[in-house]
Protein backbone atom coordinates (compact mmCIF):
# COMPACT_ATOMS: atom_id res chain seq x y z
CA UNK A 1 0.00 0.00 0.00
CA UNK A 2 1.48 2.97 -0.48
CA UNK A 3 0.02 7.22 -0.37
CA UNK A 4 1.25 10.50 -1.85
CA UNK A 5 4.60 11.23 -1.04
CA UNK A 6 5.55 14.83 0.06
CA UNK A 7 2.25 15.97 -1.13
CA UNK A 8 -2.01 16.13 -0.53
CA UNK A 9 -4.55 15.39 -2.58
CA UNK A 10 -5.10 19.11 -3.51
CA UNK A 11 -2.82 19.09 -5.00
CA UNK A 12 -2.71 16.34 -7.13
CA UNK A 13 -4.29 17.68 -9.99
CA UNK A 14 -1.72 20.93 -9.91
CA UNK A 15 1.02 18.26 -12.21
CA UNK A 16 0.97 18.86 -15.36
CA UNK A 17 3.64 15.95 -16.19
CA UNK A 18 2.21 12.24 -15.16
CA UNK A 19 4.44 9.31 -15.27
CA UNK A 20 2.63 5.64 -14.97
CA UNK A 21 4.83 2.03 -14.01
CA UNK A 22 2.92 -0.44 -15.37
CA UNK A 23 0.67 1.70 -17.72
CA UNK A 24 -0.61 -1.12 -19.56
CA UNK A 25 -2.75 -2.87 -16.46
CA UNK A 26 -6.31 -2.83 -16.48
CA UNK A 27 -6.92 -0.20 -13.96
CA UNK A 28 -4.12 2.15 -15.05
CA UNK A 29 -4.61 2.49 -18.89
CA UNK A 30 -7.88 3.89 -18.68
CA UNK A 31 -7.12 6.20 -15.82
CA UNK A 32 -3.59 7.35 -18.28
CA UNK A 33 -6.05 7.97 -21.10
CA UNK A 34 -8.56 10.14 -18.65
CA UNK A 35 -5.90 12.39 -17.55
CA UNK A 36 -4.39 13.01 -20.92
CA UNK A 37 -7.89 13.50 -22.21
CA UNK A 38 -7.51 16.83 -19.03
CA UNK A 39 -4.82 17.63 -20.99
CA UNK A 40 -1.72 16.73 -19.08
CA UNK A 41 1.35 15.11 -20.56
CA UNK A 42 0.84 11.41 -20.11
CA UNK A 43 3.98 8.35 -20.61
CA UNK A 44 4.59 5.44 -18.61
CA UNK A 45 6.62 1.90 -18.35
CA UNK A 46 5.64 -1.57 -18.68
CA UNK A 47 7.49 -5.05 -19.32
CA UNK A 48 5.66 -5.72 -23.17
CA UNK A 49 3.43 -4.41 -25.28
CA UNK A 50 -0.11 -4.86 -24.98
CA UNK A 51 -3.29 -3.48 -26.96
CA UNK A 52 -3.53 -1.26 -24.04
CA UNK A 53 -0.28 -0.12 -24.81
CA UNK A 54 -0.06 0.05 -28.38
CA UNK A 55 -3.61 1.94 -28.10
CA UNK A 56 -2.20 4.75 -25.54
CA UNK A 57 0.90 4.89 -27.95
CA UNK A 58 -1.64 5.80 -30.84
CA UNK A 59 -2.89 8.61 -28.92
CA UNK A 60 0.68 10.15 -28.50
CA UNK A 61 0.72 8.62 -24.54
CA UNK A 62 4.96 6.87 -25.03
CA UNK A 63 5.50 3.69 -23.94
CA UNK A 64 8.93 2.44 -22.68
CA UNK A 65 9.26 -1.51 -22.23
CA UNK A 66 13.35 -0.82 -21.55
CA UNK A 67 13.36 -0.93 -18.36
CA UNK A 68 16.99 0.26 -18.04
CA UNK A 69 15.79 3.30 -19.98
CA UNK A 70 13.07 4.19 -18.18
CA UNK A 71 15.39 4.24 -14.64
CA UNK A 72 17.68 6.55 -16.96
CA UNK A 73 14.79 8.81 -17.79
CA UNK A 74 13.53 8.81 -14.39
CA UNK A 75 17.11 9.58 -12.47
CA UNK A 76 17.67 12.43 -14.64
CA UNK A 77 13.84 13.99 -13.83
CA UNK A 78 14.81 17.59 -13.01
CA UNK A 79 10.68 19.39 -13.06
CA UNK A 80 8.04 18.52 -11.02
CA UNK A 81 6.40 14.58 -12.02
CA UNK A 82 3.84 12.14 -10.65
CA UNK A 83 4.42 8.69 -10.68
CA UNK A 84 1.66 6.83 -10.26
CA UNK A 85 1.90 3.14 -9.33
CA UNK A 86 -0.95 0.42 -8.39
CA UNK A 87 -1.13 -2.26 -5.77
CA UNK A 88 0.44 -4.63 -8.67
CA UNK A 89 3.93 -2.92 -7.88
CA UNK A 90 5.74 -4.51 -5.55
CA UNK A 91 8.05 -2.45 -2.71
CA UNK A 92 11.26 -3.85 -4.63
CA UNK A 93 10.01 -2.98 -8.11
CA UNK A 94 13.47 -1.22 -9.72
CA UNK A 95 11.45 1.76 -10.71
CA UNK A 96 9.70 2.56 -7.68
CA UNK A 97 13.06 2.29 -6.08
CA UNK A 98 14.65 4.52 -8.69
CA UNK A 99 12.00 7.21 -8.12
CA UNK A 100 12.21 7.08 -4.53
CA UNK A 101 15.47 8.77 -4.62
CA UNK A 102 14.70 11.38 -7.03
CA UNK A 103 13.69 14.77 -4.93
CA UNK A 104 11.68 15.87 -7.58
CA UNK A 105 9.08 13.09 -7.93
CA UNK A 106 6.13 12.70 -6.07
CA UNK A 107 4.95 8.81 -6.01
CA UNK A 108 0.95 8.55 -5.90
CA UNK A 109 -1.10 5.51 -5.45
CA UNK A 110 -3.56 4.73 -8.75
CA UNK A 111 -6.73 5.25 -6.43
CA UNK A 112 -5.42 8.51 -4.76
CA UNK A 113 -5.63 9.74 -8.27
CA UNK A 114 -8.57 8.28 -9.42
CA UNK A 115 -10.56 9.62 -6.46
CA UNK A 116 -9.39 13.13 -6.29
CA UNK A 117 -10.62 13.06 -9.63
CA UNK A 118 -14.01 11.73 -9.40
CA UNK A 119 -14.74 13.57 -6.01
CA UNK A 120 -14.27 16.60 -7.66
CA UNK A 121 -17.45 15.49 -10.04
CA UNK A 122 -20.92 14.12 -9.30
CA UNK A 123 -19.95 10.39 -9.15
CA UNK A 124 -22.04 7.61 -9.70
CA UNK A 125 -19.85 4.72 -8.43
CA UNK A 126 -20.45 0.77 -8.57
CA UNK A 127 -19.04 -1.38 -5.70
CA UNK A 128 -19.86 -4.72 -5.56
CA UNK A 129 -17.90 -8.27 -5.03
CA UNK A 130 -18.86 -9.03 -8.67
CA UNK A 131 -21.16 -7.25 -11.65
CA UNK A 132 -18.93 -3.76 -10.83
CA UNK A 133 -17.86 -3.56 -13.99
CA UNK A 134 -20.81 -4.90 -16.24
CA UNK A 135 -22.94 -2.69 -14.46
CA UNK A 136 -20.82 0.74 -14.66
CA UNK A 137 -20.07 -0.30 -18.75
CA UNK A 138 -24.18 -0.30 -18.98
CA UNK A 139 -24.37 2.69 -16.49
CA UNK A 140 -22.01 4.40 -18.82
CA UNK A 141 -23.31 3.96 -22.31
CA UNK A 142 -26.82 4.38 -21.24
CA UNK A 143 -26.40 7.79 -20.25
CA UNK A 144 -23.86 8.36 -23.53
CA UNK A 145 -27.26 7.06 -25.10
CA UNK A 146 -29.31 9.34 -23.63
CA UNK A 147 -26.56 12.33 -24.17
CA UNK A 148 -25.60 13.07 -20.16
CA UNK A 149 -22.65 13.25 -21.84
CA UNK A 150 -20.90 11.66 -18.97
CA UNK A 151 -17.14 10.76 -18.13
CA UNK A 152 -16.26 7.35 -17.22
CA UNK A 153 -13.35 5.62 -15.67
CA UNK A 154 -14.09 1.74 -15.54
CA UNK A 155 -12.65 -1.87 -15.80
CA UNK A 156 -13.30 -2.55 -18.91
CA UNK A 157 -13.30 -1.51 -22.19
CA UNK A 158 -16.94 -1.40 -23.61
CA UNK A 159 -16.91 -3.25 -27.34
CA UNK A 160 -17.98 -0.23 -30.00
CA UNK A 161 -15.75 2.29 -28.62
CA UNK A 162 -12.06 2.73 -29.11
CA UNK A 163 -11.54 4.65 -25.69
CA UNK A 164 -10.52 3.05 -22.61
CA UNK A 165 -12.03 5.62 -20.76
CA UNK A 166 -14.09 9.10 -21.68
CA UNK A 167 -13.96 12.42 -20.20
CA UNK A 168 -17.73 13.78 -21.03
CA UNK A 169 -19.02 17.36 -21.39
CA UNK A 170 -21.06 17.06 -18.01
CA UNK A 171 -20.08 17.31 -14.52
CA UNK A 172 -21.68 13.23 -14.52
CA UNK A 173 -18.97 10.79 -13.98
CA UNK A 174 -19.20 6.93 -13.75
CA UNK A 175 -16.38 4.82 -12.36
CA UNK A 176 -15.91 1.20 -11.27
CA UNK A 177 -14.30 1.17 -7.43
CA UNK A 178 -12.39 -1.20 -5.90
CA UNK A 179 -12.81 -3.07 -2.61
CA UNK A 180 -9.54 -5.55 -2.96
CA UNK A 181 -7.31 -3.01 -0.99
CA UNK A 182 -9.31 -0.91 0.91
CA UNK A 183 -9.45 2.11 -1.68
CA UNK A 184 -13.34 1.65 -1.89
CA UNK A 185 -13.25 3.97 1.06
CA UNK A 186 -11.64 7.25 -0.22
CA UNK A 187 -14.27 8.01 -2.65
CA UNK A 188 -17.70 10.44 -1.68
CA UNK A 189 -20.59 9.81 -4.36
CA UNK A 190 -23.57 10.94 -5.05
CA UNK A 191 -25.05 7.98 -6.11
CA UNK A 192 -23.23 4.36 -4.96
CA UNK A 193 -24.30 1.24 -6.10
CA UNK A 194 -23.42 -1.51 -4.42
CA UNK A 195 -24.48 -5.39 -6.74
CA UNK A 196 -23.46 -7.51 -4.02
CA UNK A 197 -20.98 -9.07 -1.13
CA UNK A 198 -19.37 -12.24 -1.14
CA UNK A 199 -16.28 -13.48 0.50
CA UNK A 200 -13.35 -12.35 -1.27
CA UNK A 201 -10.04 -10.47 -0.93
CA UNK A 202 -9.54 -12.24 2.20
CA UNK A 203 -5.95 -11.77 2.02
CA UNK A 204 -6.71 -8.41 3.14
CA UNK A 205 -9.69 -8.49 5.10
CA UNK A 206 -9.06 -11.40 6.71
CA UNK A 207 -13.03 -12.22 7.50
CA UNK A 208 -15.72 -11.65 5.66
CA UNK A 209 -17.32 -9.38 8.22
CA UNK A 210 -14.15 -6.76 7.69
CA UNK A 211 -15.27 -6.89 4.38
CA UNK A 212 -19.13 -6.04 5.01
CA UNK A 213 -17.87 -3.22 6.87
CA UNK A 214 -15.75 -1.93 3.99
CA UNK A 215 -18.76 -1.57 2.27
CA UNK A 216 -21.39 -0.33 4.22
CA UNK A 217 -18.54 2.63 5.35
CA UNK A 218 -18.54 2.92 1.21
CA UNK A 219 -22.03 3.41 1.13
CA UNK A 220 -22.17 5.84 4.05
CA UNK A 221 -19.69 8.32 2.59
CA UNK A 222 -22.44 9.02 0.09
CA UNK A 223 -22.78 12.71 -0.43
CA UNK A 224 -25.94 14.24 1.95
CA UNK A 225 -28.49 14.39 -0.26
CA UNK A 226 -27.12 11.31 -2.78
CA UNK A 227 -28.98 8.13 -3.48
CA UNK A 228 -28.15 4.30 -2.28
CA UNK A 229 -29.02 1.49 -4.76
CA UNK A 230 -28.16 -1.79 -3.53
CA UNK A 231 -28.79 -5.56 -4.27
CA UNK A 232 -32.22 -6.28 -1.83
CA UNK A 233 -29.76 -9.35 -0.68
CA UNK A 234 -27.25 -7.18 1.27
CA UNK A 235 -28.67 -6.84 4.65
CA UNK A 236 -28.34 -3.37 5.35
CA UNK A 237 -27.72 -1.76 8.44
CA UNK A 238 -29.47 0.08 10.68
CA UNK A 239 -28.07 3.54 10.60
CA UNK A 240 -27.62 3.38 7.11
CA UNK A 241 -31.26 2.74 6.31
CA UNK A 242 -32.28 5.56 8.46
CA UNK A 243 -30.68 7.96 6.78
CA UNK A 244 -33.27 7.68 3.38
CA UNK A 245 -34.84 11.17 4.43
CA UNK A 246 -32.98 12.85 6.36
CA UNK A 247 -29.71 13.09 4.81
CA UNK A 248 -30.11 10.46 1.72
CA UNK A 249 -32.25 11.30 -1.11
CA UNK A 250 -33.74 7.81 -1.53
CA UNK A 251 -32.52 4.18 -0.79
CA UNK A 252 -33.20 2.24 -3.67
CA UNK A 253 -33.35 -1.99 -3.58
CA UNK A 254 -33.22 -3.74 -6.45
CA UNK A 255 -33.31 -8.00 -7.04
CA UNK A 256 -36.25 -10.75 -6.56
CA UNK A 257 -37.93 -9.61 -3.55
CA UNK A 258 -41.53 -8.27 -3.99
CA UNK A 259 -40.41 -5.95 -1.28
CA UNK A 260 -37.73 -3.96 -3.37
CA UNK A 261 -37.87 -0.55 -5.43
CA UNK A 262 -37.53 -2.32 -8.64
CA UNK A 263 -38.11 -6.26 -8.80
CA UNK A 264 -37.80 -9.06 -11.00
CA UNK A 265 -40.99 -10.36 -12.43
CA UNK A 266 -39.75 -12.51 -15.26
CA UNK A 267 -37.16 -13.61 -17.62
CA UNK A 268 -37.29 -15.90 -20.62
CA UNK A 269 -33.81 -16.92 -21.23
CA UNK A 270 -32.96 -17.31 -25.41
CA UNK A 271 -29.76 -18.25 -27.10
CA UNK A 272 -27.74 -15.04 -26.55
CA UNK A 273 -30.83 -13.11 -25.30
CA UNK A 274 -33.21 -12.72 -22.96
CA UNK A 275 -36.62 -11.24 -22.20
CA UNK A 276 -38.03 -9.96 -19.49
CA UNK A 277 -40.17 -7.84 -16.91
CA UNK A 278 -39.54 -5.16 -13.76
CA UNK A 279 -41.66 -4.02 -11.52
CA UNK A 280 -40.98 -0.64 -10.04
CA UNK A 281 -42.73 1.27 -8.21
CA UNK A 282 -45.54 -1.12 -8.83
CA UNK A 283 -45.58 -0.57 -12.15
CA UNK A 284 -44.38 -3.41 -15.14
CA UNK A 285 -42.41 -3.25 -17.24
CA UNK A 286 -41.11 -4.96 -20.57
CA UNK A 287 -37.70 -5.54 -21.92
CA UNK A 288 -35.04 -7.41 -23.95
CA UNK A 289 -30.88 -7.39 -23.92
CA UNK A 290 -29.10 -9.37 -26.47
CA UNK A 291 -26.92 -11.24 -23.30
CA UNK A 292 -27.56 -14.11 -21.23
CA UNK A 293 -26.78 -14.99 -17.64
CA UNK A 294 -29.53 -14.10 -15.60
CA UNK A 295 -26.91 -12.09 -13.25
CA UNK A 296 -27.37 -9.24 -16.22
CA UNK A 297 -30.60 -8.63 -15.82
CA UNK A 298 -30.00 -7.72 -12.01
CA UNK A 299 -26.94 -5.34 -13.49
CA UNK A 300 -29.84 -3.76 -15.47
CA UNK A 301 -31.65 -3.47 -12.06
CA UNK A 302 -29.11 -1.23 -10.95
CA UNK A 303 -28.77 0.99 -14.08
CA UNK A 304 -32.86 1.69 -13.96
CA UNK A 305 -32.29 2.57 -10.38
CA UNK A 306 -29.39 5.21 -10.66
CA UNK A 307 -31.61 6.86 -13.95
CA UNK A 308 -34.53 6.87 -11.61
CA UNK A 309 -32.11 8.59 -9.05
CA UNK A 310 -31.24 10.99 -12.15
CA UNK A 311 -35.13 11.71 -13.40
CA UNK A 312 -34.99 9.83 -16.55
CA UNK A 313 -37.88 7.00 -16.61
CA UNK A 314 -37.53 3.22 -16.93
CA UNK A 315 -39.22 3.20 -20.61
CA UNK A 316 -36.44 5.75 -21.39
CA UNK A 317 -33.39 3.77 -19.80
CA UNK A 318 -34.39 0.30 -20.49
CA UNK A 319 -34.96 1.06 -24.22
CA UNK A 320 -31.22 2.41 -24.71
CA UNK A 321 -30.06 -0.85 -22.69
CA UNK A 322 -31.27 -2.55 -25.34
CA UNK A 323 -28.37 -1.85 -27.27
CA UNK A 324 -25.73 -1.96 -24.90
CA UNK A 325 -22.52 -4.02 -26.92
CA UNK A 326 -20.94 -5.80 -24.31
CA UNK A 327 -17.80 -4.78 -22.57
CA UNK A 328 -14.30 -6.55 -23.30
CA UNK A 329 -14.04 -10.16 -21.96
CA UNK A 330 -17.27 -10.39 -20.57
CA UNK A 331 -18.64 -13.27 -22.31
CA UNK A 332 -17.37 -12.34 -25.76
CA UNK A 333 -18.08 -14.58 -28.62
CA UNK A 334 -14.79 -15.72 -30.05
CA UNK A 335 -16.35 -17.87 -32.81
CA UNK A 336 -19.68 -19.58 -33.36
CA UNK A 337 -18.97 -22.48 -36.05
CA UNK A 338 -19.80 -26.08 -37.16
CA UNK A 339 -18.41 -29.61 -37.48
CA UNK A 340 -20.12 -32.76 -38.16
CA UNK A 341 -23.14 -31.52 -37.79
CA UNK A 342 -22.09 -30.38 -34.36
CA UNK A 343 -22.51 -26.54 -33.03
CA UNK A 344 -19.31 -25.08 -31.62
CA UNK A 345 -19.09 -22.08 -29.66
CA UNK A 346 -15.91 -20.40 -27.94
CA UNK A 347 -16.79 -17.81 -24.79
CA UNK A 348 -14.00 -15.56 -23.23
CA UNK A 349 -14.45 -14.58 -19.83
CA UNK A 350 -12.46 -12.53 -17.15
CA UNK A 351 -14.23 -14.61 -14.34
CA UNK A 352 -11.69 -15.51 -11.35
CA UNK A 353 -13.31 -15.03 -7.87
CA UNK A 354 -16.24 -17.59 -7.21
CA UNK A 355 -18.79 -15.66 -7.71
CA UNK A 356 -18.08 -14.52 -11.01
CA UNK A 357 -17.23 -18.34 -12.10
CA UNK A 358 -20.41 -19.92 -10.98
CA UNK A 359 -21.94 -17.03 -12.46
CA UNK A 360 -20.66 -17.23 -15.85
CA UNK A 361 -20.98 -21.02 -15.97
CA UNK A 362 -24.59 -21.11 -15.34
CA UNK A 363 -25.27 -18.22 -17.44
CA UNK A 364 -24.00 -20.50 -20.30
CA UNK A 365 -25.55 -23.86 -18.36
CA UNK A 366 -29.19 -22.23 -18.87
CA UNK A 367 -28.85 -20.15 -21.64
CA UNK A 368 -27.24 -23.56 -23.49
CA UNK A 369 -28.87 -26.38 -21.73
CA UNK A 370 -28.17 -29.06 -24.03
CA UNK A 371 -24.92 -28.17 -24.98
CA UNK A 372 -21.64 -29.90 -23.62
CA UNK A 373 -19.74 -27.16 -21.50
CA UNK A 374 -15.55 -27.16 -21.65
CA UNK A 375 -13.95 -24.55 -19.07
CA UNK A 376 -10.25 -23.11 -19.79
CA UNK A 377 -9.86 -22.49 -16.17
CA UNK A 378 -6.95 -20.20 -14.90
CA UNK A 379 -6.82 -19.86 -11.21
CA UNK A 380 -6.26 -16.56 -10.13
CA UNK A 381 -3.40 -15.46 -7.18
CA UNK A 382 -2.20 -17.87 -4.74
CA UNK A 383 -3.70 -15.81 -2.08
CA UNK A 384 -6.98 -16.25 -3.47
CA UNK A 385 -6.56 -20.26 -3.76
CA UNK A 386 -4.97 -20.36 0.03
CA UNK A 387 -7.61 -17.62 1.32
CA UNK A 388 -10.89 -19.00 -0.54
CA UNK A 389 -10.01 -22.54 -1.56
CA UNK A 390 -13.10 -24.22 -1.31
CA UNK A 391 -15.37 -21.66 -2.23
CA UNK A 392 -13.30 -21.20 -5.55
CA UNK A 393 -12.95 -25.05 -6.48
CA UNK A 394 -16.36 -25.52 -5.88
CA UNK A 395 -17.61 -23.49 -8.53
CA UNK A 396 -17.65 -25.67 -11.46
CA UNK A 397 -20.43 -28.12 -10.87
CA UNK A 398 -22.56 -27.14 -13.64
CA UNK A 399 -19.60 -27.69 -16.22
CA UNK A 400 -18.81 -30.81 -17.88
CA UNK A 401 -14.83 -30.83 -18.17
CA UNK A 402 -12.45 -28.30 -16.75
CA UNK A 403 -9.03 -27.47 -18.51
CA UNK A 404 -6.81 -26.34 -15.69
CA UNK A 405 -4.36 -24.16 -16.06
CA UNK A 406 -0.81 -23.07 -14.39
CA UNK A 407 -1.75 -20.23 -11.47
CA UNK A 408 -1.94 -16.37 -13.32
CA UNK A 409 -0.15 -15.11 -9.97
CA UNK A 410 -0.68 -10.99 -10.40
CA UNK A 411 2.93 -11.05 -9.01
CA UNK A 412 2.74 -12.73 -6.33
CA UNK A 413 5.57 -15.98 -5.65
CA UNK A 414 4.83 -19.17 -4.69
CA UNK A 415 5.67 -21.09 -1.62
CA UNK A 416 4.96 -24.64 -2.21
CA UNK A 417 4.78 -25.42 -6.13
CA UNK A 418 3.61 -28.90 -5.83
CA UNK A 419 0.62 -27.67 -3.91
CA UNK A 420 0.03 -24.81 -6.19
CA UNK A 421 0.49 -27.06 -9.51
CA UNK A 422 -1.96 -27.81 -11.88
CA UNK A 423 -2.21 -31.30 -11.13
CA UNK A 424 -3.14 -31.08 -7.32
CA UNK A 425 -5.69 -28.17 -8.95
CA UNK A 426 -7.82 -30.45 -10.96
CA UNK A 427 -7.38 -33.39 -8.49
CA UNK A 428 -9.60 -30.64 -6.14
CA UNK A 429 -11.99 -29.28 -8.47
CA UNK A 430 -12.72 -32.94 -9.35
CA UNK A 431 -13.32 -33.28 -5.39
CA UNK A 432 -15.30 -30.17 -5.14
CA UNK A 433 -17.31 -29.81 -8.16
CA UNK A 434 -17.42 -33.35 -9.20
CA UNK A 435 -16.67 -32.51 -12.85
CA UNK A 436 -13.68 -34.03 -14.60
CA UNK A 437 -10.52 -32.31 -14.80
CA UNK A 438 -7.49 -31.86 -17.18
CA UNK A 439 -4.72 -30.35 -16.06
CA UNK A 440 -1.85 -28.70 -18.67
CA UNK A 441 1.78 -27.73 -18.02
CA UNK A 442 3.43 -24.44 -18.11
CA UNK A 443 4.44 -24.74 -21.91
CA UNK A 444 1.05 -26.32 -22.88
CA UNK A 445 -2.11 -24.79 -24.99
CA UNK A 446 -5.46 -25.88 -25.15
CA UNK A 447 -4.69 -27.18 -28.79
CA UNK A 448 -2.03 -29.72 -26.83
CA UNK A 449 -5.39 -31.41 -24.95
CA UNK A 450 -8.42 -31.48 -27.12
CA UNK A 451 -8.95 -33.20 -30.36
CA UNK A 452 -12.00 -31.77 -32.98
CA UNK A 453 -12.87 -35.40 -33.14
CA UNK A 454 -13.81 -36.11 -29.99
CA UNK A 455 -16.18 -33.66 -30.33
CA UNK A 456 -20.02 -35.50 -30.83
CA UNK A 457 -22.28 -33.07 -29.42
CA UNK A 458 -23.14 -29.31 -29.54
CA UNK A 459 -20.09 -27.76 -27.35
CA UNK A 460 -19.26 -24.36 -25.77
CA UNK A 461 -15.72 -23.62 -24.65
CA UNK A 462 -15.26 -20.83 -22.28
CA UNK A 463 -12.14 -19.45 -21.65
CA UNK A 464 -12.37 -17.85 -17.19
CA UNK A 465 -9.69 -16.18 -15.79
CA UNK A 466 -8.05 -12.31 -15.35
CA UNK A 467 -4.87 -13.16 -17.25
CA UNK A 468 -3.66 -14.48 -20.21
CA UNK A 469 -5.97 -16.91 -20.57
CA UNK A 470 -7.80 -14.96 -23.05
CA UNK A 471 -5.02 -16.14 -25.17
CA UNK A 472 -6.31 -19.89 -25.44
CA UNK A 473 -9.34 -18.77 -26.22
CA UNK A 474 -8.50 -16.54 -29.53
CA UNK A 475 -5.85 -19.72 -30.29
CA UNK A 476 -8.43 -22.11 -30.47
CA UNK A 477 -10.80 -19.50 -32.04
CA UNK A 478 -8.01 -19.47 -34.87
CA UNK A 479 -7.75 -23.45 -35.12
CA UNK A 480 -11.54 -23.60 -35.55
CA UNK A 481 -11.66 -21.40 -38.05
CA UNK A 482 -9.37 -23.56 -40.69
CA UNK A 483 -11.32 -26.89 -39.87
Amino acid sequence: MYSVKDSNEASLYDFSNLYFIGIGGSGMGPLAEYVYRCGKKVSGYDLRSSSTTEYLGSLGIPVCYDISEAQTYLGAIKEPLLVIISSAIREDNPLLVQVKSNPNITICHRYDLISYLCNRQTLLSVAGTHGKTTTSAMLAFTLIKLKQDPSYIIGGKLLGSSHLSRKGGSDLIVAEVDESDGSILKYTPWISVLTNIEEDHLDYYKTLDKEKEAFYSYLDHTKPGGSLVVFDQVELPYYLLKKEGSTLASVITYGYSKKSSIYIEKIEQNQGSMNFSLNIKGTSYTSSIKMFGKHNILNICAVVGVCLTLGIDPVTSLEALKEYPGVKRRMNLVIETEYNNHKIKVYDDYAHNPGKIRAAILGIREAFPNYSLKVLYEPHRYSRLETMAEETLSSFSQADTVYVFPVYSAGESCSDPDLYSTSNIGQKISKYSEVNTIPLMQNETILDKISIEDIKTDTIFVSLGAGDITVQASLLGHYLKLI
